[in-house]
């Protein structure tokens, strides 16, 4: 488990083109299920808070973007959904299979997910209704090369809006 929490100013003496703070808090935890020599299922699950306050008087695209739900959701667009407050919980179910040469640290795995997530988008009030949640789910297949997740191919489906969406990312999240 693990835990994230920041806070951001950007005054306005220091920039005349922002005037605003953001608290950005992320929790992180994972239950293994099965641990052997021939299968590794674990369950990931993360939360993430986004938060500027109402009482900002100039917030940049920028920072809406940082709050965006497809920033933080698979199965959206990209920095889709801006808002000055996200809420989203994304569930992973992860298999990982045994190393495809011996001691060569190269683990094939597959990730079963499920994310759901609220913002304002549609009015940047911070009223939560229920047309503004969004929920995907899909599947991806994954290749860990020494503890780095460096291909990742995602079967990503938005149930809401009714979108497949085929991704192949290079990433080194950890």
């Amino acid at each position: 488990m693990d835990l994230y929490l920041s806070y951001k100013m950007y005054p306005h003496l220091m920039n005349n083109l922002s005037d605003y703070s953001a608290l950005t808090f992320q929790f992180r935890g994972y239950l293994p299920f099965i641990e052997d020599e021939k299968i590794s299922v674990y369950i990931a699950n993360r939360f993430h808070l986004y938060y500027i306050p109402l009482s900002s008087s100039y917030i940049p695209v920028s920072a809406l973007t940082e709050g965006s739900l497809g920033c933080a959701m698979r199965g959206i667009y990209w920095c889709q959904y801006e808002g000055t407050f996200r809420l989203v919980n994304n569930l992973d179910i992860r298999i990982f299979f045994p190393e495809i040469f011996k001691q060569n640290y190269i683990y094939p795995g597959i990730i079963i997910f499920f994310d759901i997530g609220v913002n304002d988008y549609k009015h940047l009030d911070q009223v939560i209704s229920t047309e503004n949640i969004q929920y995907s789910t899909g599947i991806g297949a994954i290749l860990v090369v020494m503890g780095i997740d460096l291909v990742d191919f995602y079967i990503e489906y938005n149930i809401k809006d009714s979108q497949l969406f085929l991704r192949l990312r290079f990433s080194t999240f950890f």
